[in-house]
């Protein structure tokens, strides 16, 4: 189990798994909690996200307020007891959605806090200590369950998971989906580490890792859709929003004057979301990513898709590429651009006119 709940805040709806447990003062040991928020430019005031209060049996404060600068303040209370965690990352001054997560393992007397901008893949992680368990009431508020919680106008989505999670890179590919190997097609989450894939630019290269992530199937990384036989594609496909396809021949030597170029699947995709949860099922989705020598693209059921981008970030625990044993080699840029957003949305009206 992983995500349990989760609270679409824009459209007003709530979906939980049944190991959501929203009643009575039982406390959860460890989860992971997390928002996002579209913040618009001209930012002078802090940002009240999330104020949720209590006083049944003792009082409760849940608090999450967002500063201008790019610092993100928790505060936790619990009778005499309080939790508090800071973190701060650089905010552009563009509009953004920003990711934030809150992780505690009480048992385990750890826990972080990080703050994310998915948009540009950059994200600040920091500890805090001696976490105290949540009460299942107060969770349900935070999810606006019951009264006594006040939520920031800029949220869009608050979803619970019953483990930590990490943060920074999202892992791409959606489970099913073929990839070619020197054995033919395999199903991404099938093929192991060692095993050859065939690859746009280096021909046949050994897998490093193969690389999971479960994310919250509504909200910034819900899965889209890429129909057959755009692409070249030979059968529709599920991808998170970021991942990048290559996209050959004249739409991308008219519009940029390149042979290829890196596009990500939101601006590609004729429709989105490919899920959406039932309110009562599972509330996540399970991406997939090979880990290379090099920054390659593999085939993928025809169409040629980016395998795992080491970002250039340099601390990456906390990160699905924070494995034992793991050692991430340097990797050479890929041989396509990367489009930005508006370059990427040009191109798509191009493919489509």
């Amino acid at each position: 189990m992983t995500w349990i709940a989760l609270a679409d805040l824009s459209g007003r709806r709530m979906h939980g798994s049944s190991a959501f447990r929203p009643g009575g003062l039982a406390l959860m040991p460890r989860g992971t909690l997390v928002i996002e928020a579209q913040i618009g430019t001209g930012r002078e005031r802090p940002l009240p996200l999330v104020d949720c209060r209590a006083d049944q049996g003792w009082r409760r404060l849940f608090s999450v307020i967002l500063y201008p600068q790019g610092q993100v303040e928790l505060t936790i209370v619990q009778g005499v007891s309080e939790t508090r965690g800071d973190v701060r990352l650089a905010l552009p001054a563009t509009e953004e959605i920003v990711r934030i997560s809150y992780g505690w393992d009480a048992p385990a007397r750890r826990g972080f806090l990080a703050l994310e901008l998915p948009d540009t893949g950059v994200w600040a992680r920091a500890p805090v200590e001696a976490p105290s368990p949540l009460p299942w009431s107060d969770l349900a508020a935070v999810l606006g369950l019951s009264s006594g919680c006040a939520h920031g106008r800029e949220l869009s989505l608050v979803a619970l998971s019953d483990r930590l999670e990490p943060v920074g890179p999202v892992p791409g590919i959606g489970a099913g989906t073929p990839v070619r190997t020197a054995a033919g097609w395999k199903p991404v989450e099938a093929i192991a580490p060692g095993d050859l894939v065939h690859t746009a630019w280096g021909g046949l290269r050994p897998v490093l890792a193969l690389l999971s992530r479960e994310m919250p199937v509504l909200g910034r990384h819900a899965p889209v859709r890429l129909t057959a036989p755009a692409l070249g594609l030979r059968r529709d496909v599920t991808v998170a929003p970021d991942h990048r396809m290559l996209v050959a021949g004249g739409h991308a030597e008219y519009a940029f004057g390149e042979e290829a170029v890196l596009a990500e699947a939101r601006h590609l995709a004729r429709t989105r979301p490919a899920a959406s949860p039932g309110r009562r099922m599972v509330c996540g989705i399970r991406y997939h990513q090979l880990l290379l020598d090099a920054h390659d693209c593999l085939m993928l059921a025809g169409a040629w898709g980016e395998s795992m981008r080491v970002p250039s970030q340099g601390d990456l625990r906390g990160t699905v590429l924070d494995l034992p044993g793991l050692r991430l080699p340097p990797q050479r840029p890929c041989r396509a651009r990367g489009l930005m957003a508006f370059e990427a949305r040009e191109l798509a009206s191009v493919a489509r006119a």
